[in-house]
């Protein structure tokens, strides 16, 4: 069933699906059926070549494209697909984490703290310091530790970056109420595996076996934590599959490093590359004004955007005053 469909697809998408050995870097421009091209991979892996599920780990950065992934995988194979790990990253640490709470120095039931909690925290150091509110804005201190945290910058690391003592101090008393409440905040979720897996080399291996096989979406929206996390599981067989596009990375402002796809190739010398160029959403008027502009991206991968549909109608340019 699923070598039948494997045949409607474009060659490059087809190549994409059958490599799954080593690793492998898919440069996937918008509307070039990416999404397509992962779930009928980890179906081509079971049906075809019976790799067990168990070792395959599929990470997306939504809970609801995760879902959505498990669902299209089912539909091809079956009940098997319900054994693969599709999962964000955050989610796949918590598993981690409660498996091996104790190697962490946590109780059973410890608390995953979200970003209202966290402000509460912040807002009880700022007061316990003595410190002036309005000038030490609780949410900007939250989101420097948070920024810090996925960029695996502990207080001490902070220290180097960070010139006002008086905020370093309130990251130091962040974590030491975290660590005493039996708490983890979100930022924790990635950061306490990657810490486990460096002091517990057998819990690690034990990992790298479990998930032989892993594929990641978005590669251009990975952060500093993200890409060790993986780096790490994926050290031992290298079958590494990362699908992206460095021209829509924008997620900069919450720590993502679009570099991490462009390093790709250095971070593993003998990996294949594969463009998706073929776009099946738009015109072909509309991908030649889309490649005129990021052909100007300083940073990037070159790669041409085009399509077997119409060339459609010419692109109207409005300028107004307001929104």
């Amino acid at each position: 069933m699923i070598l039948e469909t494997i045949e409607m697809l474009n060659p490059a998408q087809r190549e994409a699906v059958e490599q799954t050995e080593g690793p492998i870097l898919i440069l996937a421009g918008a509307g070039s059926g990416k999404t397509r091209v992962l779930t009928y991979r980890m179906a081509h892996m079971i049906e075809e070549l019976n790799i067990f599920p168990y070792k395959i780990l599929a990470i997306t950065f939504t809970n609801k494209a995760a879902r959505e992934m498990k669902e299209r995988v089912v539909n091809l194979v079956g009940s098997d697909a319900n054994y693969i790990q599709i999962s964000t990253f955050h989610s796949l640490g918590l598993k981690i984490i409660k498996q091996n709470y104790e190697l962490l120095g946590y109780d059973k039931n410890f608390t995953i703290l979200d970003s209202d909690d966290t402000l509460t925290i912040v807002k009880k150091i700022i007061k316990e310091l003595n410190l002036n509110p309005k000038y030490y804005n609780a949410k900007v201190i939250r989101n420097k530790i948070s920024s810090a945290k996925n960029e695996l910058i502990d207080p001490e690391g902070f220290s180097k970056i960070e010139f006002d003592k008086k905020i370093i101090t309130v990251y130091k008393k962040y974590c030491e109420k975290l660590k005493k409440g039996n708490s983890v905040d979100f930022d924790d979720l990635l950061i306490l595996p990657i810490k486990l897996f460096k002091e517990h080399k057998a819990v690690l291996e034990n990992y790298q076996e479990r998930y032989k096989y892993i594929l990641i979406d978005e590669y251009q929206d990975t952060n500093e934590a993200q890409y060790i996390f993986s780096k790490m599981l994926s050290e031992k067989y290298k079958n590494i599959f990362v699908v992206g596009d460095n021209d829509q990375a924008i997620y900069a402002f919450r720590g993502a490093n679009f570099k991490n796809i462009l390093n790709f190739e250095q971070d593993y010398p003998n990996c294949k590359t594969i463009l998706l160029e073929e776009n099946y959403r738009s015109t072909q008027t509309i991908l030649n004004a889309a490649n005129s502009v990021i052909k100007h991206n300083k940073l990037r991968k070159d790669k041409n955007l085009w399509s077997s549909n119409d060339i459609g109608k010419k692109i109207k340019y409005i300028r107004v005053d307001d929104e």
